[in-house]
Parts: C-alpha cells; structure tokens; sequence
C-alpha cells in the first residue's frame, strides 16, 4: 500500500470515527469533535473516540480512548498517535500530552504525535510528544515484559452461555489487562454484555496524574462504545483488593454510568463479584446512585 493510499484510509477511518464520538446532550461549548488512532509497529490501528461527560471532569479524550484500546489488547508498541479534529485548527491539550508522556514511560518508546485538522492538513506534528512538555517527568519504570501478540478483549457469546454465569470469568480475565503504574499495585476487572451478545473485557487504565485514570469499568464500557455497540445489558466488576467479599463501585464510576444509561436508555444489572469466593452482589445504576447529577434542564 503506497503512503499516499495508506494516508486516505487512515483519514477515512478517523472521518468515521467521528460518528463514534460520545458527545454531551446539552453541548454548547465550540470545542471541536475529534477521533483518533493508535498505530502499532506491527501495523495494528486502534481507533478512539471522544467521550464527554455531563460532568465535565469524566471527559476523556480521543487520543486516550486509542491508547487504551491498544492497551486492551495487549498492545504496547505504539509507534505514533494521529488524531483528527473536526475543525479548520486545534489546539493540544497538555493533559494529552501527558498521556502519551504516561504512556511511553511504561512501554520504553514515547509515541509520536500528529494532529489534523478536517481537511487532512497536518496542523500539529511533534517525533515525540514528551519533549513537547519536558517539565512534566513522570515518575514509572519501564514494564520488564512487553508482550508481543495483541490480543482480542471481547467474545461472542454462546446460546448456552448465560451473562450472570460468564460475568465473573471475563471480569477476572479483565484483571490481566490492568495498566499500572508499578508493579504490585491492585487491579480491577470489568466486563459488559452487550445486546449484540458480545462480551467486552478491560482492566483499569491507571496514570501518576490520577485526573488522568481511567477506572475497569469505564475502560470496558468505552471499549463496546468504541467497537459500535449502544446497547449494554450487564456489567460485571471483580478486583484483587477484595478476596472474599464483594468489591463495589466508586462514585465516578457511578457517575458515568448514570450519564450513559440516561443518555442510550441502560438498564444495566452490575455484578460485584468476591475474587476467591462465591460472594457477590447485583446492584441498578439508580440503588448504587438515587441521585445523580445531570446536566438535564428540568422545567
């Protein structure tokens, strides 16, 4: 495939990426839409999305979403990030700066970094994003292994495999996939089904900048939402911090689950599992948070 051949699909993929975007209902801020993808050397693309929240401060960004699709799949040899936004200029936020800072101080290789306005044009290009904001030294060691075949992090589901009974095997398959920022550290596992019948898997995607973490149970509702799913029926959590009694969901993951669910119309059972024993408790978004903040303009 030629450059210029493998530039237009690239450009077309992050054009339809756009359309996966989760957006705020009440959006009335200019800040452009955008869509980005994470490019292996070996030559896997991982594609991402904006995610906004009602809140603001669950905003994720397309560059993020990218990375931790390539993360999900085991991964880590990014070799550049290319982001679209759909506008005539951009202006890059240090936060996104700092994820691929965060990034490339666990896998040993910064990734490059390429902005595009909607025309295609390039309107921000930098070899290695770190240098970009060398202030900012970010205090990770190098992962001693890096695996070396990506990995898919989702199954189809069975006509015999029931979700409440699979819920607890994927979720703890989502453990393996924890991004931590030391080793030893406690991971979470999620899993959500789907009602295409798919099961997506995820671990958390944890930074030294804790504003810019992103919780098992976001990072696996984010991987159906990037894959074209709307439809989330179960969620199952399971963590190495609670052996023998269930885990629970903190309060952002509630949060941003119950702007979802308002937003594509959830009803969502969530299952908190033990990790070592049978214990385990099934919860709605409205018992877990009766109250949630929404940006929902009431008369």
């Amino acid at each position: 495939m030629s450059k210029s051949t493998d530039a237009a699909t690239l450009y077309r993929a992050l054009r339809d990426g756009l359309l996966r975007s989760v957006l705020k209902k009440s959006r009335a801020h200019t800040e452009a839409n955008s869509a980005s993808c994470a490019i292996s050397q070996n030559g896997n693309r991982y594609m991402g999305a904006k995610i906004e929240s009602d809140t603001h401060l669950l905003d994720v960004g397309s560059e993020h979403v990218a990375l931790l699709s390539a993360v999900q799949h085991l991964d880590f040899h990014i070799q550049e990030v290319v982001t679209l936004v759909d506008g005539d200029s951009a202006s890059v936020s240090p936060l996104t700066l700092k994820v691929l800072a965060d990034f490339g101080a666990r896998t040993g290789r910064v990734p490059a970094y390429r902005v595009l306005n909607r025309s295609g044009r390039t309107v921000f290009h930098a070899r290695n994003a770190a240098k970009e904001i060398s202030f900012y030294r970010p205090s990770l060691r190098v992962f001693a292994v890096l695996p070396k075949t990506p990995k898919k992090n989702w199954h189809d589901l069975s006509a015999s495999e029931m979700p409440k009974t699979i819920l607890k095997t994927y979720a703890s398959r989502g453990l393996g996939l924890a991004f931590p920022t030391y080793a030893g550290a406690s991971s979470y596992g999620a899993a959500v089904v789907t009602t295409s019948k798919r099961i997506y898997f995820a671990g958390q995607y944890s930074a030294p900048d804790k504003r810019l973490g992103l919780h098992a149970e976001m990072s696996a509702i984010i991987a159906a939402l990037m894959a074209g799913e709307k439809g989330i029926t179960h969620l199952g959590l399971v963590s190495d911090k609670f052996e023998g009694k269930p885990c629970t969901l903190c309060g952002c993951c509630r949060q941003f689950i119950a702007e979802l669910s308002e937003k594509f119309g959830w009803k969502v059972a969530i299952h908190c599992f033990a990790k070592s024993t049978t214990a385990h408790r099934v919860y709605t978004i409205d018992s877990l948070l009766p109250y949630a903040w929404s940006s929902k303009k009431w008369q």
